[in-house]
């Protein structure tokens, strides 16, 4: 029988309100559809976009709380971060978002976005800016919207850093600017309880970083790429330069990530095993690795193979 962790009346508490706003997250959509179609207005959708959005905000400070009173180490003891319940909220959450935004945008379509050089304050939805510099002054830098996949990170990544961190010529709220103009999705909402300021563009960007630079998940991508190429049916110059190209941008985009001919071996045997692995299983030995970013052996996903084994051998000596 699993031992009952110790819980404290302010872990209860946080527990206690993270439910009542994951709840209060959940029916939003039910409730929005209840309203029925011939009742939507522009109007009454933004309210509802809006009173999604704070219970969200919310939703978030909670979980950051919770973070910090409940050490890494006996995280997998509370369901909470054991069924990944703040992630299944976020779907919900921005899946709701979606939904209601289709509405508004039938009900009164949004104009064009302005770009860096035209009207100042064209991306600053918090006021006006705490800094002298004219957003009409910016120049017109185009980087493709990142809406939060991990595909697209290191790409993206890697543009932003080279045309607007590392260019003298912008300020840090210019850069900021920039930053909230360049996301979209779930990547926008990572940074959108930050105010558009000059003072927290280091801020945001360190969010961002700290939710994406994950890479461990991003050698499984590039592996999964791999695993994933098309099958070339027929004999076809064009076909073989397709199939080449795509495992070579795999093979250097996990060189990258500073994996060896040996490490990318092991990278691919490990992604192998885990394809197949029962879902209960696959779920233990992402568990098991936490938040810890070092990239796991094959040795080690052997020992836990056994142990596991072993453990199931044990409980259900007939299987």
């Amino acid at each position: 029988m699993t031992a009952v962790p110790e819980v404290s009346a302010t872990i209860n508490d946080l527990l206690a309100q993270q439910q009542l706003l994951m709840h209060s997250i959940t029916r939003a959509l039910d409730n929005f559809k209840k309203l029925g179609r011939n009742n939507y207005t522009a109007a009454k959708v933004r309210a509802r976009i809006a009173s999604s959005k704070e219970v969200w905000t919310q939703c978030v400070r909670v979980h950051s709380a919770l973070l910090q009173v409940i050490p890494e180490a006996k995280r997998s003891t509370f369901d909470y971060f054991q069924s990944e319940l703040f992630d299944q909220a976020e779907d919900i959450h921005l899946t709701t978002l979606d939904y209601m935004a289709e509405y508004l945008e039938a009900l009164a379509p949004t104009p064009p976005p302005l770009t860096a050089n035209q009207a100042p304050g064209a991306a600053c939805s918090h006021g006006p800016p705490a800094s002298s510099f004219s957003l009409a002054h910016l120049p017109p830098i185009n980087i493709p919207p990142f809406s939060g996949k991990y595909e697209d990170w290191e790409t993206f990544r890697d543009r932003f850093t080279s045309l607007i961190i590392n260019n003298p010529e912008l300020s840090a709220f210019a850069r900021m600017h920039f930053l909230s103009s360049s996301l979209a999705g779930r990547a926008l909402e990572s940074i959108r309880s930050i105010p558009v300021t000059a003072d927290n563009f280091e801020l945001a960007w360190k969010a961002l970083e700290s939710r994406y630079e994950n890479k461990r998940r991003l050698v499984e991508m590039h592996v999964s790429a791999l695993y994933n190429l098309p099958s070339v049916s027929r004999e076809s110059a064009s076909e073989l330069s397709k199939l080449r190209d795509k495992a070579n941008r795999a093979i250097t985009s996990l060189k990258n990530l500073d994996r060896s001919e040996s490490d990318i071996l092991s990278d691919m045997l490990m992604y192998s095993v885990t394809q197949r692995l029962d879902p209960a299983t696959r779920k233990a030995w992402k568990l098991k690795g936490g938040d810890d970013a070092r990239i796991p052996t094959f040795s080690e996903l052997d020992r836990f193979l056994d142990s596991r084994a072993r453990a199931l051998e044990e409980l259900h000596p007939a299987n």
